[in-house]
């Protein structure tokens, strides 16, 4: 993000990532101003262990780079679409008492406004499911 650009709202999470038996727990920060989502996955001990950039009518980018099964999942998602989703997405309130979801051949994708919270949850074609939830970060 540059100097030009500023960010309008960070949000915060927890979420699980789950394969076959196994699963970890990440922590999430979104960090979105009107033209860019910056998404940081960190873990306990690890630190940041992805950063994903999400830039109206920009490829998505992701570090460190995927290997080449994601890499092919990146390429066919289209950056606009996810942009303005998860700008929805963060932007729910109680009020709207609606489900967001985006669907196409690898991803789901549902976003809910629940008990203060953003809810997310993502499922493969392959098998991960990635379930948690986003609170607005206020200094």
């Amino acid at each position: 993000m540059n100097q030009q650009q500023s960010l309008e709202a960070t949000y915060i999470g927890k979420f699980q990532l789950t394969q076959d038996n196994n699963s970890s727990i990440f922590n999430i920060t979104i960090s979105k101003s009107s033209e860019m989502i910056i998404i940081q996955v960190k873990k306990a001990l690890l630190g940041n262990v992805a950063k994903i950039t999400i830039e109206k009518s920009k490829p998505i980018s992701v570090f460190p780079k995927p290997d080449y099964k994601y890499r092919n999942l990146l390429n066919e998602l289209n950056s606009d679409k996810y942009f303005s989703f998860i700008n929805g997405c963060l932007e729910l309130q109680k009020v709207d008492n609606k489900i967001a979801e985006i669907i196409n051949n690898n991803l789901n994708i549902a976003c809910k406004f629940e008990d203060n919270f953003k809810s997310i949850l993502i499922q493969s074609r392959d098998g991960y499911l990635v379930q948690g939830k986003l609170k607005k970060y206020e200094d």
